[in-house]
């Protein structure tokens, strides 16, 4: 669980340097302060602070009332277009960073089944090599008894070939069946030996196979992990900056909210005529 953990933190710190990296390249965002419109309203609002003592008659003041509630309207719209640029910046950011990092998690397991699947290869290659060497241990322990036996069944095959004494040929036939006997008797047996090292090396081969299709099945699954855990990230963080660009949105509505109330307070200080 520590190690799952661990692992969790190291992925969301390289998902959050992923994110502060590409962004410095971009152009950035301005605050509503320092957009025109806001520039607009906050220069309305000292020039109503420069009439607050100046008298005007009802018409004036609606005139003034009208002016700043535009200027108004159009910094709240601008705070709103500025909102939703960083909401589409963070966005995009999220969909780019997480498709790069599931890329590399991705990457990153092909090569590591590739790996197993070489070391797999090797080791069967050698367990295919100590097989067939145990194979000709075997055939060679045989093949000479074996052989000298059929030497001596041919041999004794030519002299019952050229006998015609019936006694002769039968003791000839005795002894070549015997012969044969004992051929028939290390065959069966050379191939029981044969058997036994094939059952053992399908054996090996058969539990290598289960443990590296266990391996390869654990990278496999690490990396649905890993994708899991980076898309859990990636959502964490877009949910933490879509917060904090609303904090920032309300903050600047609140700045505007601010200046409007002052430009509506100086006008409520003018004199009626």
């Amino acid at each position: 669980m520590k190690t799952r953990l661990l692992s969790t933190l190291a992925l969301i710190s390289l998902i959050v340097l992923a994110f502060a990296a590409p962004a410095s390249a971009q152009q950035p965002i301005p605050n509503i302060n320092q957009t025109s419109e806001f520039r607009a309203l906050k220069k309305y609002v000292g020039f109503l602070e420069a009439k607050r003592a100046v008298p005007a008659n009802a018409e004036t003041k609606t005139t003034y009332k009208l002016s700043l509630s535009a200027k108004r309207t159009a910094a709240n719209n601008k705070s709103d277009a500025l909102y939703n640029r960083r909401v589409l910046r963070i966005s995009k950011q999220d969909d780019n960073k997480q498709r790069r990092q599931i890329k590399v998690i991705r990457q990153n397991q092909k090569v590591k089944t590739t790996q197993l699947k070489g070391e797999l290869s090797d080791r069967l290659g050698s367990l295919q090599a100590k097989e067939n060497a145990a194979v000709d241990r075997i055939n060679n322990s045989y093949g000479a008894r074996i052989q000298s036996l059929t030497n001596k069944r041919s041999i004794l095959q030519k002299r019952l070939d050229k006998t015609t004494n019936a006694a002769k040929r039968d003791k000839i036939t005795i002894k070549i069946n015997a012969v044969q006997k004992q051929i028939n008797t290390l065959v069966n047996a050379k191939q029981a030996d044969l058997n036994v090292v094939t059952d053992k090396y399908n054996g090996k081969a058969a539990n290598l196979n289960d443990l590296f299709a266990a391996r390869i099945q654990r990278t496999k699954d690490s990396a649905a992990s890993q994708i899991k855990q980076a898309k859990k990230a990636y959502k964490q963080l877009y949910r933490d900056q879509l917060a904090a660009a609303k904090a920032k949105k309300n903050s600047e509505i609140s700045l505007i909210t601010d200046q409007a109330n002052r430009g509506t307070g100086f006008i409520t200080e003018m004199p009626n005529i």
